[in-house]
């Protein structure tokens, strides 16, 4: 454009110079006879003259514009501004682009149908190829992983073995499992193994601290079972019909099939909580189960005993070294007041004494609450001495005798003797701990839960069973709301291996298309409901 606006004005320029000359010779002037007379009649053409000069000021003006124009920078333009015409087209390239960039990355897997599968926890209890909680299986090569230095936690194992053709259209392995581990605190970051061949059973390390431990009473069951309370329960799963309760598109969509408008909350919510609490309730004021039903959720009992009397002996020992601070500050505004008040001649006789007898009952109720203090940490120091011998005589009578209920209450009744204040502070811990401890058995093997316990909790749990639903792929629609291409996982917070993220949100682990293929796992990234990626 440049150039033709540059020849625009060169020809113009040429056209004035051969136009203005002649436009001087065409017009008759005095002494000019000679000169008309040497020239052909023809020549002398006054219009043609005329308009030969005003077309090259036109066009040597055209060409200058034109060559300005051409050297400006254009104005920038907007990339979001879809109503540009240049805008559309490189959108439109761009569009193109991607697009054969996933045709070529996907292959035969573009375009094809979505498929997604459905599991649920297994009741009654059996064994699967599929499981959340646990242990996982792994290569004997491969490393547990680390995120951000910390050894992960272990969340769910999959089997790919029989998964429907359409999964994640067609793309991905069919044999094997696929492994979910995630951040040990906060799920922020998750890592995806897949695993084949030669595995088995890895302990998990000692630096894990689950996501989940607190809904748990994790000092109960440590003492109960040792570094299997460590470890959250095994739940096996089974294909579900498929469904969508509970699926992430769902929930934010808030569909009737599962929301309870009356309520204002999910349908399963009651179930992870009014039910269960009910449950837990039920079992602490059981006298079979208040005390325990076996030696091992006794010493579990003395265990949660211990560290709430000993966390309520470090609470008093903090307010008892603050106490000389408290006296020091009454003193001080004693002292204020008094030179305030003999600062004022007027004051009364009646005053002073008003003034004194205030602060007489201030500082006896401070050393009444002082010696209540003092009394409260020598006896939870007497009873954590005597509780010692407490559970020495449960020890001595777990290698002697069967466990009873009553043998049970003795041992708990003679702990509250020594410190009566104790059931405040660890009946809540017990019954968090008798659910948890009860799911541990049942899932180790069924055959060992007292029938008392199984028929107790085993109502909710079966409810839980069947409300609780895991999802592997995709919906119908594909890649609607927050899913992404590939979802590998959809798992809901749910008490039975004791998951919780967030705020009992559901967590799932999404992949690109393009990254299953190739199998770049290090690719997948987690999301939860509530938004914390």
């Amino acid at each position: 454009m440049q150039r033709f606006g540059i020849v625009l004005h060169y020809l113009g320029t040429g056209m004035i110079v051969a136009g203005v000359p002649w436009l001087g010779l065409s017009l008759a002037k005095p002494g000019w006879n000679a000169l008309s007379q040497t020239l052909p009649e023809e020549f002398a053409n006054l219009p043609l003259a005329l308009a030969l000069t005003i077309c090259g000021m036109m066009l040597a003006t055209l060409g200058k514009m034109i060559e300005r124009r051409a050297v400006a920078p254009s104005p920038p333009i907007d990339p979001l501004d879809f109503r540009h015409p240049e805008v559309r087209r490189r959108w439109h390239e761009a569009g193109e682009r991607l697009l054969t960039a996933e045709k070529e990355a996907l292959g035969d897997h573009f375009g094809r149908s979505q498929e997604r599968v459905a599991l649920r926890p297994c009741w009654p209890q059996r064994e699967t190829d599929s499981w959340v909680g646990g242990l996982p299986l792994l290569p004997e090569n491969m490393d547990w992983p680390v995120l951000e230095g910390q050894s992960a936690s272990f969340l769910a194992q999959i089997s790919l073995s029989g998964m429907p053709d359409g999964l994640w259209q067609g793309a991905g392995p069919r044999k094997g499992w696929l492994v979910f581990f995630a951040h040990p605190e906060t799920c922020v970051l998750v890592a995806v193994r897949h695993v084949y061949g030669n595995v088995a059973e890895r302990p998990q390390p000692a630096d894990v601290v689950h996501n989940w431990h607190w809904i748990m009473e994790p000092e109960g069951l440590k003492a109960a079972l040792g570094k299997a309370g460590q470890v959250p329960p095994r739940w096996y799963l089974e294909r579900a019909p498929s469904g969508s309760l509970g699926a992430v598109e769902d929930m934010v969509d808030c569909d009737p099939a599962h929301w309870d408008d009356e309520a204002g909350n999910y349908v399963w919510e009651p179930t992870w909580t009014s039910e269960r609490s009910d449950v837990m309730n039920e079992a602490i004021l059981h006298e079979d189960i208040a005390y325990g039903v076996d030696w091992d959720s006794l010493t579990a009992r003395l265990a949660i005993w211990w560290n709430r009397v000993g966390d309520r002996a470090d609470e008093l020992s903090r307010q008892l070294k603050n106490r000389k601070q408290r006296l020091g500050d009454l003193r001080a505004r004693y002292r204020a007041e008094l030179a305030a008040l003999s600062e004022n001649p007027q004051t009364e006789r009646a005053t002073y004494a008003e003034f004194r007898t205030r602060y007489t009952a201030a500082k006896k109720k401070f050393d009444q609450e002082t010696v209540l203090l003092q009394g409260e940490a020598a006896q939870i120091e007497r009873a954590l001495q005597g509780a010692e011998a407490v559970a020495a005589e449960a020890k001595a009578q777990a290698a002697k005798f069967p466990f009873s209920p009553e043998r049970g209450r003795a041992l708990k009744t003679a702990l509250d003797e020594l410190y009566d204040k104790a059931a405040l502070f660890e009946r809540e811990d017990f019954k968090l701990f008798m659910e948890n401890y009860a799911r541990h058995l049942y899932c180790r093997n069924s055959a060992t839960i007292p029938d008392l316990l199984l028929n107790l909790y085993g109502p909710l749990w079966e409810t839980q069973c069947r409300e609780t639903v895991i999802f592997i792929g995709l919906n119908a629609e594909g890649t609607d709301g927050l899913q992404g291409s590939a979802r590998l996982i959809d798992i809901p917070s749910h008490p039975l291996a004791g998951l919780a993220f967030g705020d009992e949100s559901r967590f799932y682990v999404d992949l690109k298309l393009e990254d299953l293929v190739q199998a770049k796992w290090q690719n997948s990234v987690s999301l939860d409901t509530h938004g914390g990626v």
